[in-house]
């Protein structure tokens, strides 16, 4: 469990800490993405705001859906995206800087 200081919100610190703990090389990384949210108080939908926070330090290698085996450029219209359940998954590919 990480111990949060007042003002600080865990659901940005927690994932990006981790993330900087990494050593170098490519990191794989799938989740929720879409209008920053929480819901439910579990399930976090990542957007552009969570995801410039989250990814300092690395540089954006690609993205990739399961549609294609051809990577795309995330925008604002794929990011927002609302898949089957309203829920859009993707696979970023990263490298540690």
């Amino acid at each position: 469990m990480n111990i949060v200081q007042s003002g600080q919100t865990p659901h940005i610190t927690t994932p990006s800490s981790k993330l900087t703990a990494l050593s170098p090389g490519l990191l794989f990384l799938g989740m929720p993405y879409g209008t920053d949210a929480i819901q439910f108080n579990a399930h976090r939908i990542y957007g552009s705001i969570r995801l410039a926070m989250m990814f300092y330090g690395f540089e954006w290698l690609a993205t990739y859906s399961g549609e294609n085996s051809e990577s795309f450029d995330l925008n604002s219209a794929r990011l927002h995206f609302k898949g089957v359940f309203g829920l859009t998954q993707y696979t970023m590919v990263l490298r540690k800087l």
